[in-house]
């Protein structure tokens, strides 16, 4: 048996709405950085369109472009990209999401048991599948682009249709909450893993 250290990298954190300050306004927008084994640090960025950057700052702007921002703090850069379109989806919060790379279509869950299918163009919801009867922790699209796979609270995994909303199957065994899911290759087998302590291999 080997033992595998898993390398800890630098890590950039920024304001969520970054891209509306700058575009908006001449407000300075929060950001922090995190060196492993060290302290955070914190600090601020002006909005680089005043032209107002100091030699001794911290952070410092290398880009800015329409809606990314490179950022370099202690010898460690980062880009962060601003999101095009924002969607609506519904009112609960949205524990996972996935996108069909074929048919246009999303699908994410929410606490209290749903899922809902939507349109990747237009944000519109397609259909809602209900069955789990607790949070809904993960789901994403087999292969096809038109069958979801679902699992969380409830101990079960289910397999959708997202043309019409069935629900094709349902796989139990887990003990505790699902909290992930894989699928492999063209989806005939899935794998599960739980706060039950497994992680479990299924031919669907």
């Amino acid at each position: 048996m080997h033992d595998y250290k898993m390398e800890e990298k630098p890590s950039f954190s920024v304001q969520k709405d970054w891209n509306d300050i700058f575009g908006k306004c001449d407000e300075q927008i929060w950001i922090s950085y995190k060196q492993p084994g060290s302290n955070t640090i914190h600090g601020l960025l002006q909005n680089p369109k005043l032209n107002e950057s100091n030699e001794d700052d911290i952070f410092k702007i290398k880009s800015f472009e329409k809606n990314e921002l490179e950022v370099e703090c202690c010898g460690s850069s980062c880009v962060f990209v601003a999101p095009e379109i924002t969607y609506n989806l519904h009112k609960k919060k949205i524990l996972c999401t996935d996108i069909s790379l074929s048919d246009g279509l999303g699908v994410c869950s929410s606490q209290g048991g749903d899922l809902w299918i939507w349109d990747t163009d237009t944000g519109e919801t397609r259909r809602v599948l209900s069955g789990h009867i607790a949070d809904v922790d993960t789901c994403r699209f087999f292969p096809s682009g038109v069958v979801v796979l679902s699992g969380g609270e409830d101990f079960r995994l289910r397999i959708w249709s997202a043309q019409d909303g069935s629900c094709a199957r349902t796989l139990t065994g887990h003990t505790r909450r699902i909290t992930d899911t894989s699928i492999i290759e063209k989806g005939r087998n899935i794998i599960s893993v739980s706060c039950d302590g497994t992680a479990r291999l299924w031919d669907c």
